[in-house]
């Protein structure tokens, strides 16, 4: 990768796979402005703040619990906002490796979603493992295991967004792009009062196109998604041993009654 740093304020640092060809770094920065040419595949995965990766023209917004995928061959700026402020993990996997785990699955191009998507999207828990720091003691471990998991991933993830009923496929790309920010809206506001109207409007799409697309993507309609949601939220706080009202209360359910019931279904 051809790096250029313009400004850092804070901390960078990690490991290379012995074995593996691949590196991970953990950074820690209060502002960052850098402009790259991608030369592998990367994993931006942020822990706590927000950062900014501008390819292809357009600004895209990683958030905590998110990740964003960057093929090679991309112009690349990289941004922490003075006064936000970032945690993250980036992942680099080397391009002959990723492809040739990929063309392990399918001989066609692999397709990939350029924007940025949440980590519980992947449903295991590869990543956050990663997270977690075991990097540090066993780099090549966690390296081969997401150079494994990340293929099968795009695939599954690919067919799902071609069950969108659009026939080209960068709109397919851009609306389950929508979608995913309608999920990570319900996501950050799960506590508060909300309803589908409004959610559909972030997706930039009607009540109706929107419960359908989602569901053909996500598996689940975004009502079952947001009481799924609530519902994990309030067991964790049940654990914690806080009284049942507050757990209500935080957790999106009108009343302690309501709550019962839907713990109960």
């Amino acid at each position: 990768m051809v790096h250029q740093i313009r400004h850092k304020e804070g901390d960078i640092f990690g490991v290379k796979g012995k074995k593996v060809d691949g590196k991970i770094l953990f950074s820690q920065l209060q502002k960052y402005d850098a402009a790259s040419l991608t030369t592998d595949y990367s994993i931006k995965l942020v822990l706590k703040g927000m950062e900014k990766y501008v390819f292809n023209g357009l600004t895209k917004t990683v958030k905590p619990g998110q990740f964003l995928l960057v093929p090679p061959g991309v112009e690349l700026q990289t941004q922490v906002m003075e006064g936000q402020g970032a945690t993250g993990i980036c992942i680099y996997l080397s391009k002959d490796s990723f492809e040739e785990r990929c063309h392990d699955l399918t001989e066609e191009p692999m397709k990939m979603p350029t924007f940025p998507l949440a980590i519980s999207t992947t449903g295991r828990d590869v990543l956050q493992k990663v997270a977690g720091g075991g990097y540090r003691i066993s780099p090549d471990h966690h390296l081969n295991e997401i150079l494994d998991f990340m293929p099968q991933f795009l695939t599954h993830y690919s067919k799902k967004v071609q069950g969108i009923k659009v026939k080209k496929w960068e709109t397919k790309l851009h609306l389950s792009e929508n979608l995913e920010k309608a999920r990570a809206f319900m996501d950050e506001n799960f506590s508060h009062k909300m309803n589908l109207d409004k959610i559909a409007q972030i997706a930039c799409l009607s009540p109706f196109h929107f419960q359908r697309n989602f569901k053909t993507v996500h598996g689940v309609t975004p009502t079952q998604y947001l009481m799924n949601l609530r519902i994990q939220h309030a067991r964790n706080l049940i654990s914690t041993g806080m009284p049942l009202h507050q757990v209500a209360m935080k957790s999106g359910f009108r009343d302690v009654r309501y709550l019962r019931k839907c713990l109960l279904d």
